[in-house]
C-alpha cells in the first residue's frame, strides 16, 4: 500500500509522471511524416533484410467520395425544396403536418463544414481553417474576392463557419435566407453593407466545386 501511494504522488491526475517534460514537443509531428509515407526495414535472423515501402496516405476512394457527396448534397437540396414547396402551397404541407420552410440555419453550416471537407481531401493543409479557406476560393472569384477584402482574409472562417458550429449563429449581423433572387454568390455584402447567406447559391457552387473535385481525385 505505502508503494502505491509513492509511485501516485510522483504523477499527474491524467496519469503522466510529473518527471517527463513535453514542453518542446510537435503535436502530430510524427503522425504527419507517417501520412506522408514510410519504410519499413525488417532485418532476418539469417542476415537478410526486407523492406517495405508504404506509400502516401490516400483519401477516400471514389466509391466512398460520390456516397459522402449524395449525402451531403442530398440533405441541403432537400431543405431548399422544402423552401420552395412552402411559397407555392404553404397550406398542403401544413395539412400534411409539415412544418413550412426550409432549416437555413442547419443547411449554412452543413455547406460550411462540407466546405472545410472538401479542402481537407483536396489540399490537406496542416490546419482546419487553411482547408477551408483554400477550397472556399475554389467555389469561384466572388468567393475568393470577398475572403480577400480588406479586413477579412481568415475572417470568413471565422465568422460565418465557426460562427454558426460553435456559437449557433454567424458572429456579426447577417441575413440569412433559403432561396435565391438572383445569380449571384451565396455569401458576400448586400449594396449597403450588410453581410449576407443564401443557401440556395452557396450550395450550388459548393456542388460544382465538388464536381471538380472529383475530377483532380479520380479523373473524368
Amino acid at each position: 500500500m505505502k508503494k502505491v501511494a509513492a509511485e501516485s504522488a510522483q504523477t499527474e491526475d491524467h496519469g503522466m509522471r510529473v518527471g517527463y517534460d513535453f514542453a518542446g514537443g510537435v503535436r502530430g509531428k510524427h503522425f504527419r511524416a507517417i501520412q506522408a509515407g514510410y519504410a519499413v526495414t525488417i532485418h532476418r535472423a539469417d542476415g537478410t533484410t526486407i523492406r517495405r515501402e508504404v506509400g502516401p496516405k490516400e483519401g477516400i476512394d471514389k466509391a466512398t467520395f460520390e456516397q459522402a457527396k449524395l449525402f451531403m448534397f442530398s440533405d441541403v437540396e432537400r431543405e431548399i425544396q422544402l423552401a420552395k414547396a412552402s411559397q407555392v402551397n404553404e397550406s398542403a404541407l401544413l395539412s400534411l403536418g409539415v412544418t413550412p420552410g426550409g432549416g437555413n440555419f442547419i443547411a449554412a453550416l452543413g455547406l460550411l463544414c462540407y466546405t472545410e471537407f472538401g479542402g481537407k481531401l483536396k489540399y490537406r493543409a496542416k490546419t482546419d481553417s487553411e482547408n477551408f479557406n483554400r477550397f472556399f476560393d475554389d467555389l469561384g472569384p466572388d468567393y475568393k474576392a470577398f475572403r480577400a477584402s480588406p479586413g477579412r482574409q481568415n475572417g470568413v472562417y471565422d465568422v460565418f463557419r465557426c460562427g454558426l458550429a460553435h456559437e449557433y449563429f454567424v458572429k456579426k449581423s447577417c441575413d440569412m435566407a433559403m432561396l435565391a433572387s438572383g445569380p449571384g454568390p451565396g455569401i458576400g455584402r448586400d449594396s449597403s453593407g450588410r453581410l449576407y447567406f443564401i443557401v440556395e447559391s452557396y450550395c450550388r457552387d459548393l456542388r460544382r466545386a465538388f464536381d471538380e473535385l472529383e475530377i483532380v481525385l479520380y479523373g473524368k
